[in-house]
């Protein structure tokens, strides 16, 4: 309940600047897809990368020009895979994740439109475990909250009254997920997602 609580904090400070965005275009949409997550640090070794999925909503508020700025509320599965002496263990850590992206478009009622976004991300612990035959649970030696920073690319096309995503990104974390060795959480994401927009300027922009 404290994780889904603070989630609902977040987003909702993000949203409250919306009132005095209403001139701008805003859009609200879903996405999912793949990660390949590996964790970096002093303290990993004999790892190698794990899939996993990857999926959320995402709010895009215009901010006028090619700028916008996009919250999002994601399930993330992250981890690696380990192999010593032909022994292969994967570790799974899952979290809660809310990226705060600035974006740039080009190509403003194109049909297709490029984008790059950069920006801060914060993740909160659901699971870390082992899976080696039998589970081992790690998420008492583990910090509930995770730091990071992304930076990733975008493909728009229009389709209905939206348009559909192509997201790639790469998450850089800052923070050791470990509360006693220095292990960060190192994911390369590949999304797809469907937006619809809710409101648009009096220019007449309204594709998200």
């Amino acid at each position: 309940m404290r994780i889904i609580s603070c989630v609902v904090a977040l987003l909702f400070g993000a949203l409250t600047p919306v009132a005095a965005w209403s001139a701008h275009d805003i859009a609200v949409g879903v996405k999912g897809g793949l990660n390949l997550a590996n964790f970096t640090g002093e303290d990993v070794f004999h790892n190698s990368a794990s899939a996993g999925a990857v999926a959320g909503v995402f709010m895009r508020y215009g901010l006028g020009g090619s700028w916008s700025l996009q919250p999002e509320a994601l399930f993330t599965m992250r981890g690696a895979e380990f192999s010593v002496d032909d022994i292969e263990t994967e570790q799974q850590t899952n979290y809660i994740e809310i990226p705060l992206l600035a974006r740039i478009a080009w190509g403003d009622g194109a049909m297709f439109r490029p984008s790059l976004f950069a920006g801060p991300s914060v993740g909160f612990l659901l699971k870390n475990r082992i899976v080696d035959g039998a589970e081992i649970d790690l998420k008492d030696g583990s910090n509930d909250v995770d730091a990071g920073g992304i930076l990733g690319a975008a493909l728009d096309y229009t389709w209905g009254a939206g348009a559909l995503t192509l997201d790639a990104r790469y998450e850089m974390g800052f923070t050791s997920w470990s509360s006693d060795l220095s292990a960060r959480n190192s994911t390369l994401s590949f999304m797809l997602g469907y937006g619809l927009p809710l409101g648009s300027s009096s220019a007449g922009e309204g594709s998200p």
